[in-house]
């Protein structure tokens, strides 16, 4: 889902270092647009406890909600997702 993200925003994405990855279930069955897409998929990872931050330029990552930023530049995207 990352992946997809980094596509539409045009940024790549980096390994998530949480431990205890579990596969987190997406799917789009009608039309949407790239803000709706990228909002579900915001609101997929929020609903996980999960968030899209940045760990390096152009690079992205699933970061834990509420977790410590790894590197001093590390900031939560977008966070405006319910």
């Amino acid at each position: 889902m990352v992946e997809i993200y980094a596509d539409l925003t045009n940024q790549q994405a980096a390994p998530s270092k949480i431990n205890g990855q579990m596969p987190v279930r997406f799917e789009v069955k009608t039309a949407v647009t790239k803000e709706e897409l990228l909002y579900a998929i915001e609101t997929t990872l929020k609903l996980h406890g999960l968030a899209i931050g940045n760990v390096e330029a152009n690079q992205i990552s699933a970061i834990p909600l509420g977790a410590k930023p790894r590197l001093e530049k590390e900031k939560v995207i977008r966070s405006n997702a319910p």
